[in-house]
């Protein structure tokens, strides 16, 4: 789909978060929507049956009656199975059995109909611990090069020295907050920031910013609101593209990428912000500040206060929904609000946030997932996606300020809508592999060969839907951010669905024999390591780069565990220098932060014991 009025499909939206179904007899599993199609949350002996009850009549076809209007509860309609896991049979009465939390169960230990005996590492494993990079510790392949010291690490947040850095730190530079260029940094906020997060009303911001400038800085939200997003336009930079493959990135990029004055010049409008964060309530504008707090956070490296922050935003808005009639698991009402537009972004911004951490740390969601939100995707102001993404210029023309950040926000939308589709469609991935662990993996290669199939038939029809503006082919490096950002999106989700087939051939008996294929996949997720810790290399500061780094850390083991293991899958040929560059790259940010020094120190000793 490449024309002006391009839409995301809706037919493989997923909402992994929403409550798990369940009545007295049969507990339903949480699986994929009905209108995806090919996914089996069910391994491959389990069958399932279709519950005659599962479509309503918003879905029924020629029945005569007028249809009602489809919900984010539509879009996760479950199938019913033979067995459940141990926390969802926890009897109706008691509050965890209609919690969303259902879905983080610990080790989601499904039982058979023997009732088989939980194990007691099993239980008490973080939830989906197999999806994060500190799993690979425990990999039995790379047990002899893991310093002893790490192998018991499940969470480098969650660990006991962990400490992050101050909020507060001495500037450089000399400068405090320019009350002369809130206009200026919040211009550079809405071109560099905003786009992947547009929470808020750019004019609107303009507005508070010009007014701040000429009265100063008062204690409300609109001087909390600039206050924050100073900081994260001092926080920023300029996309620079990675080059090709296997050529590193020069001192002149890296000089570009690492400016250590960033940090200090941030800090000073964020600490300001910060001391008015206490005097905010549960206004869209107040929520959308915890929010950018939240970005913000993630920018210095500082995983717990932004999930601190993300819980915030999520309790608010919950507070917020309810206090204007909405409650859980109901239809919302027809009379939306006059901010409703907004309202809406912000769900899905915190939504997606919320997620990110909760895969990475392994903490409880808020309850903000039990709404069912009306529409499944935000919509885009009126009349902004009325064009293709590309702005018209002929030599020697000039655009104008205004008409350049509407270009923007035009593409920023067009990234924004696809990367919340293929968002809750990863979800729906990680949920499928990584729920039960290794030993799942090991016992079903074949189901996880075809889960790989199935999902790349998604991707590729998520590919093909995307607006021109935001297009890319699969082995060329975009020339534009945001199409960079999708097809990194895209890598992601593959190496998703490779590492378990990684994992298998690298740890079954030798004497079983390998499915050929299985041999060729694994070698498509060393290729896909290989890369990602080539293009990751080239990333400046933003709100992912936290989550980049544990990324880079994940892919050097994988290659190492192949290096390592010849005997079983070769490495890359140029495995060594891709080592060296992932040390590097976390040495870069291990400044400030604690836990990716250590990912920089393991990698190291690794690959001097290989």
């Amino acid at each position: 789909m490449t024309g002006t009025n391009s839409r995301i499909p809706m037919s493989y939206s997923f909402d992994l978060r929403a409550p798990i179904i369940r009545d007295s007899t049969t507990t339903v599993l949480p699986t994929t929507s009905a209108t995806s199609p090919g996914f089996s949350c069910n391994s491959p002996e389990e069958p399932t049956t279709q519950d005659g009850q599962d479509h309503d009549d918003a879905q029924s076809q020629g029945s005569g009656k007028r249809q009602r209007r489809l919900t984010t509860t539509d879009f996760t309609r479950r199938k019913r199975a033979v067995t459940a896991c141990q926390f969802c049979r926890v009897p109706p009465q008691t509050p965890a059995a209609g919690s969303p939390w259902t879905r983080f169960s610990a080790g989601a230990q499904y039982e058979t109909q023997k009732a088989s005996q939980v194990q007691p590492y099993e239980s008490e494993r973080l939830p989906f611990a197999a999806l994060r990079c500190e799993s690979l510790l425990q990999w039995p392949a790379l047990c002899n090069i893991i310093p002893s010291d790490a192998r018991d690490v499940d969470s480098f947040p969650l660990s006991p020295g962990y400490k992050e850095s101050s909020v507060q730190k001495p500037n450089s530079t000399g400068k405090g907050i320019d009350e002369s260029s809130f206009v200026t940094l919040c211009r550079k906020f809405l071109a560099h920031v905003h786009p992947r997060n547009p929470v808020l009303d750019g004019q609107q911001l303009i507005r508070h910013a010009r007014t701040t400038e000429e009265n100063g800085l008062k204690w409300d939200t609109s001087s909390c609101l600039v206050l924050l997003s100073c900081a994260l336009a001092e926080y920023t930079g300029f996309w620079i593209k990675p080059n090709e493959y296997l050529v590193p990135p020069t001192r002149e990029q890296l000089r570009q990428r690492d400016d250590p004055d960033q940090g200090p010049r941030a800090e000073p409008y964020y600490a300001a912000a910060q001391k008015r964060m206490g005097l905010l309530g549960n206004t869209i504008e107040d929520i959308q500040c915890f929010v950018l707090a939240t970005i913000f956070e993630k920018f210095a490296f500082r995983p717990l206060r932004a999930w601190y922050y993300v819980q915030q935003a999520c309790s608010r808005l919950e507070i917020h929904l309810r206090q204007r009639g909405e409650r859980p698991r109901v239809p919302f009402r027809q009379n939306n609000p006059a901010d409703y537009h907004l309202e809406q972004r912000l769900f899905w911004t915190c939504f997606r946030a919320e997620s990110e951490l909760v895969f990475e740390l392994g903490l409880r969601p808020s309850a903000l997932e039990s709404f069912s939100y009306p529409e499944p995707l935000p919509t885009p102001p009126e009349g902004l996606l009325a064009g293709t993404g590309q702005t018209p210029r002929s030599e020697g023309s000039h655009i104008d300020q205004d008409e350049e950040q509407r270009y923007v926000d035009e593409r920023g939308w067009y990234y924004y809508l696809s990367e919340i589709s293929i968002r809750r469609t990863v979800d729906e991935t990680l949920n499928l592999l990584y729920r039960n662990g290794e030993e799942y993996w090991m016992k079903h290669p074949t189901y996880l060969i075809r889960q790989y199939h199935e999902s790349e038939q998604q991707i590729s029809q998520w590919h093909y839907h995307l607006p021109a503006a935001v297009q890319f082919e699969n082995d060329k490096l975009p020339e534009e951010e945001f199409a960079s950002a999708l097809q990194g999106r895209a890598s992601l989700w593959q190496e998703y669905t490779l590492r378990p087939i990684f994992y298998y051939l690298l740890h079954c008996p030798q004497d079983d024999p390998v499915f050929p294929q299985a041999h060729i996949l694994a070698l498509k997720e060393l290729d896909i390591c290989a890369k990602m810790i080539h293009r990751l290399a080239f990333q400046g500061r933003h709100g992912g780069t936290w989550l980049i780094s544990r990324k880079i850390f994940l892919s050097a083991c994988i290659v190492l565990a192949a290096a390592s293991n010849p005997h079983r899958i070769h490495p890359p040929d140029e495995w060594q220098m891709l080592i060296e560059l992932a040390i590097h790259t976390l040495e870069r940010w291990a400044v400030d932060a604690v836990d990716v020094g250590q990912m920089a120190e393991i990698l190291r000793h690794m690959y001097h014991q290989v």
